[in-house]
């Protein structure tokens, strides 16, 4: 899991990190190593970069730096590389000091080019490559003037262009990815630090291929583990099946009768003690002998649930949503135990049809008991709050509900950000695209329905429940791999997930 805090403040981090002038160089001389090694394959006979005034064209300077050094030893790493150009666009000549004394330092295979106010471009070639390092995650306002200008040149040359950190011009949050004709648009990012821009799926077209330099994949991936191994707080040992909770999953409609078997069977592969899944009288047949582990609970409609959930309180936890459908005698049946729920303190997961229910009488989120887990995708979430310009406003949407309802919120995606009614966004790490398929979401919805059942707070379940979730469709897509896989065979390695977070 990712911890972004919010509200997110990436330019405090840096200048935090680089105003110190003793530490800054060196800093700045330390990052550059760590772009080398990803730089090498992109790298050409010449080379132009475009360095700011603050961090990012320092990190711009101290690269220069070092490859320039690099030629002079005839160094592997720089074969091939003849000429590099810095142009350091610092309007009115004003930088830190840091920046200043960097560039009074480069070696003088180096070209500097200051612009302080006119710009006289250079003529770059497709055999070139230019490197952006004009501002990274130190922007707080849409590009302007001179600086949108040197961005529309730079996306109109013809070479390759790398950009440090993001791109110049994209906002750390992503929060103006519709203002694209003021950003520099890269072919590739090396990505230094983890922003909310990166995960933001509607950003991505803007970064060209993302490299993260800041951790390494297998190191991330045995963290992650074992981060998720510590939320795990249910004792192993044999104990009477009571002890593990009491789950009731209302789920299926007619000819959604597999979204109720794939939560069920999501929620008895993550521990839950006793399942009832409640649904319509259409589903008897299938349901029973598809998951006969669960108790079948099966309302008085034939196709669609209309009824009442009875003896609700002796569920720890209960789940609305997975293929309930939309049908208004379904709506009235969840207006009614809503106002039952709002006075117990039986936590809900809702999902799917339940999120589209819950939008058609948004009123309906007033009764929502503290301590609940929503999982909408973002057509399901902009049915909560309204339509939103992009996923960095959708985000902080979410953000409120979650304060609002205080719950928590899933807000899936490629990265699925988990959001707590404190305000603390932190984004799930494991899954992949493979996942993105009908099902997927009725599986996690399960997960879910065990971890509250058993007792666990919701930010741990959502965080555990979502990471399990996508770590067993990491192994099916290891198996299947990710054209072919779908949700059955998530539920497949919901076990193995559990084993090798386990075994850590």
């Amino acid at each position: 899991m990712i911890k972004i805090p919010s509200p997110i403040n990436y330019i405090q981090h840096e200048k935090q990190q680089w105003i110190d002038v003793q530490k800054g160089l060196q800093n700045a001389f330390d990052q550059a190593d760590v772009f080398l090694n990803f730089l090498q394959p992109f790298l050409r006979k010449r080379i132009f970069i475009f360095a700011g005034s603050s961090h990012n064209g320092l990190q711009g300077l101290a690269l220069a730096s070092r490859l320039a050094h690099l030629v002079e030893s005839n160094a592997d790493l720089t074969k091939g590389v003849e000429y590099i150009e810095v142009i350091h666009v610092t309007p009115h000549d004003v930088c830190d000091g840091n920046t200043l004394a960097m560039r009074e330092a480069l070696p003088r295979r180096v070209h500097v080019t200051v612009v302080t106010e006119r710009f006289s471009p250079p003529i770059i070639v497709d055999d070139d490559l230019i490197i952006d390092a004009l501002f990274g995650v130190d922007i707080e306002s849409a590009l302007e003037k001179g600086f949108a200008a040197l961005s529309v040149f730079i996306n109109n040359q013809p070479a390759i262009t790398v950009s440090l950190e993001l791109p110049t011009g994209l906002f750390p949050d992503a929060s103006n990815v519709n203002t694209v004709d003021k950003m520099v648009i890269p072919d590739i990012t090396l990505l230094s630090l983890p922003t909310q821009a990166e995960m933001m799926t509607d950003a991505h077209h803007l970064m060209g291929k993302r490299i993260r330099t800041y951790q390494d994949d297998m190191i991330a991936l045995q963290r992650a583990d074992e981060a998720a191994k510590k939320l795990i707080n249910v004792p192993l040992d044999a104990y009477h099946k009571g002890d593990f909770g009491h789950g009731l999953l209302v789920a299926g409609c007619f000819g959604m009768a597999g979204a109720s078997i794939m939560a069920a069977k999501g929620a008895l592969y993550s521990g839950i003690g006793k399942l009832s899944i409640l649904s319509p009288q259409c589903n008897r047949q299938i349901v029973q002998m598809s998951v006969p582990q669960a108790i079948c609970v099966f309302d008085n409609s034939e196709f669609f649930w209309k009824g009442t959930v009875e003896q609700y309180e002796k569920y720890q936890a209960i789940c609305i949503g997975p293929g309930i459908g939309t049908h208004e005698e379904t709506l009235i049946s969840m207006r009614y135990m809503f106002k039952r729920f709002m006075k117990s303190k039986t936590p809900l997961i809702l999902d799917a049809d339940a999120l589209s229910l819950i939008g058609e009488e948004r009123s309906l989120m007033d009764y929502i008991p503290h301590g609940s887990i929503l999982t909408p995708h973002y057509g399901e979430l902009e049915r909560l709050v309204g339509r939103c310009t992009n996923h960095a406003e959708a985000l902080k949407r979410a953000i409120e509900l979650a304060h609002d309802i205080e719950g928590t919120i899933i807000f899936k995606g490629w990265r699925s950000a988990i959001i707590h009614h404190d305000g603390n966004v932190y984004f799930n790490e494991s899954g992949n695209v493979g996942m993105a398929t009908s099902g997927s979401g009725d599986v996690l919805s399960g997960i879910l329905l065990a971890l509250k059942a058993q007792g666990y707070d919701s930010l741990s379940a959502a965080l555990l429940g979502t990471y399990i979730h996508g770590k067993a469709g990491d192994i099916a897509a290891d198996h299947y791999t990710r054209i072919a896989m779908n949700a059955l065979s998530i539920i497949e390695f919901i076990p193995e997930a559990w084993r090798k977070i386990l075994k850590v």
